[in-house]
């Protein structure tokens, strides 16, 4: 994986006036890092994982017996989601 930041770029037209009342036409492009290509890229790394490798990537089930509450269940599914969502 590389390590240097994916580039992306946004091109916006704009159309106004100018001094003497003509029509001027802008074109701006703004240069920086991709956030939603990286979190896709990130994201399909960890699906990739979760295929390859269940037992340690995947989603694990959680247990429960006859005496676990639902209060109890609950605490445990945040934490597990918290747990997945750190890695």
């Amino acid at each position: 994986m590389s390590t240097e930041p994916l580039i992306g770029e946004v091109v916006t037209k704009r159309t106004g006036t100018g001094f003497k009342g003509e029509t001027v036409d802008t074109e701006e492009i703004k240069t920086y890092d991709n956030v939603d290509r990286a979190r896709l890229a990130v994201e399909t790394r960890k699906w990739v994982l979760s295929k390859e490798r269940p037992k340690k990537y995947g989603i694990q089930p959680i247990e429960a017996d006859d005496n676990t509450s639902l209060k109890d269940l609950l605490a445990q599914f945040r934490a597990r989601s918290m747990e997945i969502e750190g890695q």
